[in-house]
């Protein structure tokens, strides 16, 4: 029987045929009221440049490198033109200050630096009398610490056994020189002491014991010692005679012994009136050698007294109080004239033992001690006067110094004073002019005269930075600090990089171009072309690019042209590598083969079809290649090898190392910036990398 068209037949499970009647209301037709059509692409065509930006921006920590690294780019190119501070010459009054951007006194990056552990110049008087710790800093300027120096933080007490001019107290400490037998403290006081009358005078001397300090090292303490008055005689100065005070003295304890006219007249009958210039007196104490030790007598106090009152400060000077303080004393002033109190040791040494001594930690504004007000009383001259009222910074009446000369003596300080009133300062002159002067800070003036000349002495207060920097309004403040040259860090740190950069560029783009070319040639063609490159590339690529770059910099020298020249002799090699294995990559691709077939030219087949597929590789390789020469160049500036006459990155590195742990921003800074940039170029490259590969091409 013919089967209906509107009948299904089919088997279930258990194979029952089964007979489905189909009824045209079983079915009903959707979208009867609307018309359908194709649509057009609504998306625009784009190129590969395009698409790879796409992609570059949408990866968010490649778009912060860009960032990062396009300011850091920028920076190079305008600070060093915007910034005014000279990079080119050294400045020595502004030498390693530190990093300032808020005013100081803030407590962080304000251009203060703290100071601990400092010698401080006490007030040993004051200590002594009640106690209080006061006194100054060596070598510092006093209203550059912050506070003051009542906010200086003394350390405890500390004992020196070296004599220092900030120290206090300690003992003489006598010992025997090496191979000695004996040795002698002889004092030279230059003092008369007449005994021809009814005066006596005696010497007491204190020696101390030092098993109760911890810190004694110098071996033996001396069991005796014999103390002499010596002095030549009258009439003969060849004939010296010594009055023996005390032998064999316990080396420990105070004894004193006293002399006159009936002791010394026993030895010699015409003693009277002992002349210091004559019969050169002294006190001498003699100490002996004692086996397989050293032998040391450790002087607490020793001094001269008098039964005539009016000698005593003199007798003072004679003495030993101070030990510290008698130890500076030597046979000659700082001015080359002669001492007349100082103590000599023959066959021995004089030495220093636990005087005291104070540390002090402070806060120390750099910018102050550098640019601030200082007192001077020979650099502010007529002649600077006149200069600055030519400029407009002040006005004076300089008619009253004319023919000095000509005026009396005695009239010419009121002329001077006279003309010191009528300074002041113009409106311009309150911003440039570095003479302070107010109520607070004075002009002195004083009349010198050598023969017809007569000249005036200015003194005042001179703002240093305004001296220094006429042009400029405000005291100069660097936000990376200066270094021991007295130079702009920050200018100096983004000048250097300028020249790191380019040297980078120039050689990432000779060796890049270089490399790309015969890698490319190496891995399309292959066979005895690539074995004969390959082994010319081996051989080249064999010899350490060091010993490459030193024998270039040693022959032809540090230039720009020679780093560029040294760094391109194998650095073209890694890109070469790179493109010949991409190129056997890709050159075997069914693409390749048919646009071969359709007789595409080998040109065509290297940069239309083969190197963009390889270019996202290639490229980021050619970024790193970049910081990679920076790096080198850092290097080479390490080994004393880095650009000679240019403030390069490495260079600058390598000129602060040794202030690492001194002055630590030196490096700290530029390390920083380095960095940031390495960090940003990693970023940076591995987003073109991504961006560039042909494969993720209309992906995301």
């Amino acid at each position: 029987m013919e089967k209906k068209k509107t009948s299904f037949t089919y088997l279930d499970s258990k194979q029952i045929e089964h007979t489905i009647e189909i009824d045209k209301d079983d079915f009903q037709l959707t979208q009867q009221d609307k018309k359908l059509f194709d649509q057009k692409i609504q998306t625009k065509p784009t190129t590969f440049f395009k698409d790879a930006m796409k992609r570059f921006a949408k990866n968010k920590s490649s778009v912060v490198g860009a960032v990062i690294l396009g300011s850091i780019i920028v920076l190079t190119l305008v600070l060093p033109l915007a910034l005014p501070s000279d990079i080119t010459t050294g400045h020595a009054a502004e030498n390693k200050l530190a990093p300032k951007l808020f005013d100081a006194g803030t407590g962080w990056w304000d251009g203060c630096r703290n100071y601990e552990h400092i010698a401080i110049n006490t007030d040993w008087e004051k200590y002594d009398e009640t106690g209080e710790l006061s006194g100054s800093v060596p070598d510092m300027v006093e209203s550059a610490i912050i506070g003051g120096t009542e906010a200086i933080k003394f350390e405890e007490m500390s004992y020196i056994n070296a004599v220092n001019r900030y120290a206090s107290g300690g003992y003489f400490r006598l010992n025997v020189a090496a191979g000695a037998q004996q040795a002698e403290l002889m004092s030279w006081d230059g003092h008369t002491f007449d005994v021809s009358g009814d005066r006596t005078y005696s010497v007491t001397i204190k020696t101390a014991d030092t098993s109760s300090f911890s810190d004694w090292r110098f071996g033996n303490i001396a069991e005796k010692y014999s103390v002499y008055f010596v002095w030549n005689d009258a009439t003969d100065a060849s004939i010296e005679h010594r009055y023996q005070l005390g032998a064999d003295v316990a080396g420990v304890g105070e004894q004193k012994f006293e002399f006159g006219k009936e002791q010394l007249s026993a030895i010699d009958e015409d003693v009277g009136r002992i002349s210091a210039s004559a019969q050169k007196p002294h006190l001498s104490i003699t100490l002996d050698s004692v086996e397989n030790s050293t032998n040391n007598l450790v002087i607490e106090k020793l001094q001269f007294a008098s039964t005539y009152e009016n000698e005593k400060e003199e007798l003072d000077n004679c003495s030993i109080l101070d030990a510290n303080k008698t130890l500076q004393i030597t046979a000659k002033k700082e001015d080359g004239s002669a001492n007349e109190y100082y103590w000599i040791t023959s066959h021995g040494n004089q030495n220093l033992y636990h005087a005291r001594f104070f540390y002090g930690s402070f806060r120390y504004d750099t910018y102050e001690a550098a640019f601030g007000d200082r007192y001077s009383e020979k650099d502010i001259t007529l002649d600077l006067l006149k200069t600055w009222q030519t400029r407009g910074w002040l006005t004076a009446d300089f008619s009253l110094l004319d023919n000095l000369k000509d005026i009396a003596k005695a009239d010419r300080q009121a002329k001077v004073d006279e003309f010191i009133a009528t300074i002041k300062y113009t409106e311009e002159g309150k911003i440039h002019c570095p003479l302070h002067y107010d109520e607070n800070h004075a002009i002195t003036g004083k009349v010198k005269s050598a023969g017809k000349v007569v000249a005036v002495e200015f003194g005042g207060y001179l703002t240093k930075w305004k001296l220094l920097y006429p042009d400029r309004t405000t005291c100069p403040r660097y936000l990376f600090g200066t270094d021991d040259n007295g130079k702009d860090l920050l200018k100096m740190t983004f000048a250097g990089l300028r020249t790191s950069l380019v040297l980078g560029v120039i050689t990432a783009a000779v060796t890049f171009v270089f490399g790309l070319v015969w890698g490319a040639i190496a891995g399309y063609f292959g066979g005895w072309v690539d074995i004969l490159m390959e082994r010319f590339t081996d051989i080249l690529g064999g010899v350490p690019w060091i010993v490459v770059m030193t024998l270039a910099i040693v022959r032809f020298g540090s230039s720009f042209g020679v780093f560029v020249m040294a760094l391109c002799l194998t650095g073209w090699i890694g890109t070469a590598s790179l493109t010949r294995t991409q190129f056997y990559r890709y050159k075997n691709r069914e693409y390749i083969l048919a646009a071969r077939t359709l007789g595409a030219s080998d040109f065509r087949l290297i940069f239309r079809h083969i190197l963009p597929n390889a270019v996202g590789t290639i490229v980021t390789s050619s970024v790193f290649m970049i910081t990679s020469v920076i790096y080198s160049e850092s290097t080479l500036a390490y080994l004393n090898l880095g650009l000679q006459g240019m403030d390069s990155f490495g260079v600058i590195l390598a000129n602060n190392q040794q202030f690492i742990t001194t002055y630590p921003h030196l490096i700290l800074f530029p390390s920083f910036v380095m960095l940031l940039m390495m960090i940003s170029f990693n970023l940076f490259g591995n987003g073109l990398r991504d961006a560039f590969n042909p494969s993720l091409k209309g992906g995301e």
